[in-house]
């Protein structure tokens, strides 16, 4: 099953965003074997909309400078091409990347 296959199935399953949100993480981890994903939800703004967010303090410094460099055109760009990806290996060579970029 491809990833956008095996989300598209979270999404029909679940009936609740936390549960949507936490499976699409754990695919998403699982496919690319690191370990963990962050899941960021924006508005229709391109805004984060997040009055707080929850990591260990040691992730903080990366988290930062991940939000930061973040580019939202470039970052939907590559997700369209990404979702329509079929292996982890592409998988992981897109995402290296897309965050090169």
């Amino acid at each position: 099953m491809n990833v956008t296959t095996e989300l598209m199935h979270i999404v029909e399953q679940a009936h609740s965003l936390e549960r949507i949100l936490n499976a699409a993480a754990r695919v998403i981890t699982e496919r690319l074997r690191v370990d963990g994903c962050l899941v960021f939800l924006l508005d229709e703004r391109g805004h984060l909309g997040i009055d707080s967010l929850s990591v260990v303090p040691t992730a903080i410094p990366a988290l930062k400078q991940a939000l930061a460099a973040a580019r939202l055109e470039a970052m939907r760009a590559a997700m369209e091409r990404i979702l329509a990806l079929s292996d982890a290996r592409s998988l992981a060579a897109a995402l290296r990347e897309a965050q090169s970029a």
